[in-house]
């Protein structure tokens, strides 16, 4: 027995008192509290976005819980969970069909208020009214600073032992370089050094190797990594203890070389206590001078690593070291990702405490270096190249190729944001996207974490929604011809309230124009749709994010497809799941997230279709009690999304064709096509096929069988099975027009 018997359903309401929202839903410790729930009060959960919306919006929840004893009272001490009656405490609402199928979430997010009420004043009977929201919620709290593509990546939740960071992306004005870390100390200035000053010679660097390595200043950039610039100036920053044991450590830092100089020292870092109190990575002529040296106790410098580096473009340095036994040293040197040195030394190691660079105080007008960072462990990430090395290697399980210039760019859009949100420390739950559908984007920018997550979606024209504490994402690719995950019988008293289908042109748009962030752009027009209402532009926002300006034309096509159609809308259907014939609907209906297709089957006759076709986009549900259950859909049109099948027969239309008058039960059509479009096909193989009789623009009209069509000419027979197969029926006139049911549409 179970919900769809007619049992009472389960429902569960946990909270994570006391949890530390860092550690993430598997680490919290759970309290169940259904026994508090005051349940003549509804339970209201709203998930997803209204239809139209651009971007995600949170889930929200409203739920009462009886606090006669006080028990949910902020600040109350003889509260069993004091002092954690305070906002952002982890909320949990799951329920159980009884099926087998365990619990099954409804909402996951956080409490915002927590007000107490006294219903009829008696004060016999105090409740909580809790509201919460989802992670989005939580994530939109604030003015969050933008970060830069580097700065995001060194300082990502998932990684840790980083001791010290110097971004280097102070402003021209900047008299020190801010640290990277909170309560971290900056780096002082001596001398002449020019923040902000990582110019054109690298822009027009014949190589292109300033693409993508997150320098605000640069035009073409990923954004993000202002540059200092040394003119016989000297950074110098404090670096705190380690604790690693046994010791070691790593030094790294991005810079641009100067080869019209001809020695200079880049970085140095400080380690008193080791047998080599003070490291150096130097630029020297001859060549062979240049790499890594170590000042011995005695004040001479040996060369522990040689390097040839004559390349005038920004790289990525990494030294590791760590104390292999009590007398031995391990060494590492990465240049750009490539592991130039890895050798074993008789030294022993000290911390590092301090780094400075520049610090002979060197004249080098255009040496550039940022990014400095200490780490304390000797197997730092290797943050260069998406962690792999500089030779050609797949990098997004598509057989394609990074270098180090490229590390934000020609990215895919899904592999973005699951990079972004495994820096921010954001679960995500997504399907794998076939090669071929996959979207490349541009530069990453400067950002907060919802305005990159979005400019994924936007660029990709996927759905980001919550799950669980975490987020989800459907990517366009999977968009496409999507089966119903829900199918409603209006005729079996499965709809919970009157539909309210809207036919405006309230987001119509015929003319669309594309934008490429730092690049070009295109237009699409829908001519015949301006000669009748006019043009109604549109835009996207602060353009896409492309790789290259090649595919513009068709994300202008494509948006023009989606938004020039004259569909009916349904910004409400209704499910009571409750009712007897509708609770066999409920497993179906919990597995739904945006994006899911709903169907509803035997309209209304009233309704523009037998069949509404629909994809939800969110939704609002009310539980009252263990016995009420209403669920309303957010919906937006589906066929949009149906496109042709590389393995299906493609039917694409004779546009403009027409019809003489037909009765209404007729089963022969005389049809008469264009001289531009020509005629029909009459291959046996091509049908059945449905056709539109009537109808504008892919809507309304009646759905017809079509057997055969026979005749060479612009005027042609059309045998048809049968008629009425959506419920519409009727006679047409002289001149109807009439088209495929389901015309083959390409996918962007």
């Amino acid at each position: 027995m179970g919900w769809a018997d007619g049992d009472s359903l389960g429902v569960r309401i946990r909270l994570a008192f006391g949890a530390t929202i860092a550690d993430g839903a598997d680490a919290w410790t759970w309290t169940d509290v259904t026994e508090y729930w005051h349940a003549p009060d509804p339970i209201e959960i709203e998930w997803g976005r209204q239809p139209g919306a651009e971007q995600a919006e949170t889930s929200t929840l409203q739920i009462t819980l009886n606090n006669t004893d006080g028990r949910f009272t902020a600040g109350n001490l003889d509260s069993p969970h004091w002092p954690h009656i305070d906002t952002w405490v982890p909320i949990s609402v799951d329920i159980d069909l009884g099926d087998g199928g365990g619990w099954r979430n409804r909402f996951s997010g956080y409490v915002r208020r927590w007000p107490v009420t006294w219903p009829g004043r008696s004060g016999k009977l105090a409740v909580a009214r809790v509201e919460a929201v989802g992670l989005l919620g939580r994530l939109s709290r604030g003015t969050p600073a933008s970060a830069s593509p580097w700065r995001r990546m060194i300082t990502s939740r998932s990684l840790s032992g980083l001791l010290a960071y110097w971004p280097c992306e102070d402003r021209v004005n900047a008299t020190q370089a801010a640290s990277g870390l909170p309560d971290g100390r900056p780096m002082a200035v001596t001398g002449d050094v020019r923040f902000a000053d990582l110019a054109s010679d690298i822009v027009a660097n014949s190589s292109g190797l300033s693409l993508g390595f997150g320098s605000r200043l640069l035009p073409a950039t990923a954004g993000g990594n202002r540059a200092a610039s040394m003119s016989g100036g000297t950074l110098t920053g404090l670096v705190p203890a380690g604790t690693s044991d046994p010791l070691e450590w790593s030094v790294c830092w991005v810079a641009r070389p100067v080869t019209s100089v001809s020695t200079y020292a880049m970085l140095r870092w400080e380690t008193p206590g080791g047998s080599f109190t003070q490291w150096e990575y130097r630029h020297a002529t001859p060549m062979n001078e240049s790499g890594l040296w170590g000042r011995a106790a005695d004040g001479t410098w040996v060369q522990f690593v040689s390097l040839y580096d004559d390349s005038p473009t920004l790289r990525e340095y990494r030294v590791e070291a760590w104390q292999d036994s009590p007398i031995w040293l391990g060494l590492r040197l990465w240049v750009d990702g490539i592991k130039v040195e890895d050798d074993r030394w008789v030294v022993t190691l000290g911390r590092v405490t301090r780094v400075t660079v520049n610090p002979r105080a060197t004249d080098v007008t255009a040496l550039a270096v940022t990014q400095v960072q200490v780490w304390d462990t000797a197997t730092p990430p290797h943050l260069g190249v998406h962690g792999m090395t500089a030779t050609v290697q797949p990098i997004d399980g598509y057989g394609e190729t990074v270098y180090p210039h490229q590390r934000w760019v020609n990215e895919t859009a899904h592999d973005r944001l699951a990079r972004l949100c495994a820096e921010d420390g954001v679960p995500l739950d997504m399907p794998a996207v076939d090669r071929s559908m996959v979207m490349r984007m541009g530069p990453q920018p400067d950002g907060a974490p919802l305005a990159l997550y979005q400019q994924c979606e936007t660029t990709d024209l996927g759905l980001i929604y919550e799950s669980g504490f975490g987020l989800g994402y459907v990517p366009r690719a999977s968009r496409y011809n999507q089966e119903p995950a829900l199918t409603i019988d209006s005729a079996a008293r499965r709809l919970g309230g009157d539909l309210e289908p809207v036919a405006d042109d309230q987001r119509l748009r015929n003319v669309i124009t594309v934008e490429r962030i730092g690049g070009s752009s295109a237009t699409a027009i829908d001519r015949e749709s301006v000669a009748v209402r006019g043009e109604i532009a549109g835009s996207v926002p602060g353009g896409i994010s492309l790789a290259t300006d090649d595919r513009l034309q068709d994300h202008a096509a494509w948006r023009l497809h989606i938004a020039s159609g004259l569909s009916v809308r349904y910004p409400k259907i209704s499910m009571r799941l409750h009712n007897h014939a509708s609770r066999a609907l409920a497993a179906d209906w919990v597995a739904c997230r945006p994006g899911s297709r709903v169907r509803v089957v035997n309209a209304p006759t009233a309704a523009p279709a037998s069949t509404i076709d629909q994809v939800i986009v969110g939704a609002r549900e009310t539980i009252t009690g263990r016995r009420d259950w209403v669920a309303e859909l957010a919906t937006e049109p589906a066929a949009r999304w149906d496109v042709a099948a590389a393995d299906g027969a493609q039917r694409v239309a004779a546009d403009g064709s027409t019809i003489a008058a037909v009765s209404e039960s007729g089963l022969t059509l005389t049809m008469t096509s264009t001289i531009a479009n020509g005629p029909w096909t009459t291959d046996p193989s091509d049908f059945p096929l449905d056709l539109r009789i009537g109808g504008h623009q892919g809507t309304g009209g009646e759905r017809a069988t079509v057997a055969a069509i026979s005749g060479n000419g612009l005027t042609q027979t059309v045998t048809l099975y049968v008629r009425a197969v959506n419920g519409i029926s009727r006679a047409w006139s002289d001149g109807t027009q009439v088209d495929v049911w389901a015309p083959a549409v390409a996918a962007l």
